[in-house]
């Protein structure tokens, strides 16, 4: 489920924006638990918050209880081809962590970006 994704979320936010415009476009925005994002206008909006911060998180939002923070391989092209995540339970992996959790998973998908140019 893209729309409930960390990791689908820090990927869509690094595509080109027509790439981006014709999944969202085909996206069937199912919600899957009481936090699930569930239109393409509101997940425009968390997706300029990804690039904003440099990763995606996942409150709850395709399983209950489980949070997921993410961030995206780049190839030598710049494009989308990974995303290095991290995912527990919310009592463990909080909502106040996700900062530093991100830090973490935008300097690894960094590192592996660079390998990959």
């Amino acid at each position: 489920a893209l729309h409930a994704s960390a990791s689908t979320k820090a990927i869509l936010a690094c595509c080109t924006p027509e790439e981006r415009e014709a999944i969202l476009a085909a996206a069937p925005f199912r919600k899957l638990t009481e936090r699930t994002i569930t239109s393409a206008a509101a997940l425009r909006r968390e997706l300029e918050l990804v690039r904003s911060r440099g990763y995606g998180v996942d409150r709850g939002e395709a399983m209950h209880g489980v949070h997921c923070v993410a961030a995206a391989v780049l190839n030598r092209q710049r494009m989308p081809v990974a995303a290095i995540t991290v995912t527990g339970p919310d009592d463990r992996l909080r909502e106040k962590d996700f900062p530093r959790i991100g830090g973490w998973v935008r300097a690894c998908a960094r590192d592996l970006s660079e390998r990959l140019a």
